[in-house]
């Protein structure tokens, strides 16, 4: 930096900014975001971020009774609580499952679709959004489980009565084979057949 930059806290003390660089700030369903400009500041016992600049960077700031979340669009980046007049920015959350899916942020709607038990694509949207995923990609494609689902199951119609002349038979033959193992033998294979003469 050419010059110091002074920042003043809410007790109304002031300090003077030494560098200027990058941080990692971890977000609320797992990962991290890369904050701009930040300034390092030798004395300030807290990392504080601005809001003007958290408008300035196109996310919206929403405030509760006691807590503040940092949204991008529907997706919920960074929660905060409310502490001695201050927003600490809390540990991300405990939920295993939205931890170990959002990580991978994974855009492909098929796949999630897949992982969601095939939940339909407006419910699906609406999940991903509220659990941190974001957005995803707009279409689903067609799915085969989902299609072969839904196809009616039509019965085989049924077979006419069998009927034998006289002199005729009925066999049935069933092959087993081949084993791995041979009988004692050298056989690797067995055959059963039946036989159903006509009287």
């Amino acid at each position: 930096m050419s010059h110091p930059i002074v920042v003043t806290t809410a007790s109304g003390m002031t300090l003077n900014a030494q560098k200027r660089g990058k941080a990692r700030l971890p977000l609320v369903y797992g990962g991290a975001c890369t904050l701009e400009n930040v300034l390092y500041v030798p004395g300030l016992q807290r990392n504080l971020v601005s809001l003007s600049k958290v408008g300035a960077a196109g996310l919206t700031a929403n405030f509760g009774q006691d807590r503040c979340v940092i949204t991008s669009g529907d997706s919920q980046l960074v929660a905060a609580r409310s502490d001695n007049g201050l927003y600490i920015v809390t540990s991300p959350a405990s939920s295993t499952w939205v931890e170990a899916n959002t990580a991978l942020r994974e855009r492909d709607l098929g796949l999630w679709h897949a992982r969601l038990c095939h939940l339909n694509a407006r419910d699906l949207k609406k999940a991903l959004r509220s659990s941190g995923v974001g957005p995803v990609s707009s279409e689903l494609a067609p799915c085969d489980a989902c299609t072969a689902g839904k196809v009616a199951n039509v019965s085989f119609p049924a077979k006419k009565a069998r009927s034998l002349k006289s002199g005729q038979v009925l066999i049935a033959i069933d092959y087993v084979g081949p084993m791995e193992t041979a009988s004692q033998d050298g056989y690797t294979g067995m055959m059963t057949i039946m036989i159903e003469p006509f009287h």
